[in-house]
């Protein structure tokens, strides 16, 4: 399946068709968001959106690297940069969709199936599933 990667251009289009609004309201809308986040990380060092997931700006120490051609060792100073973490509720809307875009719906409580060797075939189960990881003992 090929990668998807939105630009700001289309970002601001699919909003503006969605909301009914010109696209030069939604770029500014989108400019005006962007300005907020920098200026409030900046000043705050955390922005937190309710149920989408919050910027964090931290500072990078510094380290020595070796380089490629030279091999003589340089100090790469520290820097601040901003990382984006995203809440349980904005993960699961990825969790709970299908490639069609339909939400799953619930596992029904059907009887286990058994093959032919009298034994109970278990489905798929991933760590990561919810249910699975609940019956688990816990140590």
């Amino acid at each position: 399946m090929p990668k998807t990667i939105y630009n700001r251009a289309q970002i601001i289009r699919k909003i503006a068709k969605t909301t009914d609004i010109t696209q030069d309201k939604a770029k500014a809308i989108i400019g005006e968001l962007e300005k907020q986040i920098f200026e409030l990380s900046v000043a705050r060092s955390k922005v937190q959106i309710k149920e989408f997931g919050a910027f964090r700006v931290y500072k990078r120490k510094s380290t020595t690297i070796k380089q490629i051609g030279t091999k003589k060792n340089r100090l790469v100073i520290p820097q601040k940069t901003i990382r984006f973490i995203a809440t349980d509720k904005f993960k699961d809307r990825f969790k709970n969709k299908t490639a069609t875009g339909q939400t799953k719906t619930e596992i029904e409580d059907t009887p286990p199936a058994i093959d032919s060797k009298n034994r109970i075939v278990f489905g798929p189960l991933s760590y990561f599933d919810k249910s699975a990881r609940d019956d688990l003992p816990r140590f």
